[in-house]
């Protein structure tokens, strides 16, 4: 076995290092995916877009309603990456970001035939991910307390009348 000094990546995250924001008395740890949001973002051209507060707004509803029917909007949509986007947010969300959950959730009910207001709200997401891309996610401390949050939607689904439920700690 052979010292290396301190982890800097694992899984594509980094661990931040520098003395102002790592707290070894605390015993905590911040972890970034600051380089691979960057990464998403110029993979699909979407790195100088301008950020957003938060990643779905409340004025956006999708549903079922809005896939493609006809040839021309389906084959437009095959040349949009709309699986691969969505499976790198899924990652980014697993991994460091569960402030996108709720959207990612969303969004991904639409792999099998997503319509173009279904790529506008990915697209929003990303944009979130402009302003937000240098975040960081601290874990531990010394005086950690647990918090919960839950919130619900009755009925937000008009196609098939189902409830959203979340919660988090």
């Amino acid at each position: 076995m052979k010292n290396l000094g301190n982890a800097k990546h694992i899984l594509r995250m980094s661990i931040t290092l520098d003395l102002i924001t790592r707290d070894r008395s605390n015993g905590c740890i911040y972890l970034s995916q600051s380089e691979y949001v960057c990464k998403i973002l110029k993979r699909f051209n979407m790195e100088n877009a301008k950020p957003l507060s938060t990643p779905m707004c409340m004025h956006v509803k999708l549903s079922k309603d809005e896939c493609p029917n006809s040839d021309h909007e389906k084959e437009f949509m095959r040349k949009i990456p709309y699986q691969s986007v969505v499976g790198s947010l899924l990652y980014a969300m697993i991994a460091t970001m569960p402030d996108i959950a709720f959207a990612v959730g969303v969004v991904r009910r639409f792999l099998s035939n997503p319509s173009k207001k279904h790529w506008e709200a990915v697209k929003l997401i990303l944009r979130y991910l402009c302003g937000t891309k240098n975040k960081c996610l601290c874990l531990g401390g010394r005086n950690v307390y647990i918090i919960g949050y839950t919130d619900s939607n009755y009925v937000g689904c008009s196609n098939n009348r189902k409830s959203t439920l979340g919660y988090i700690f």
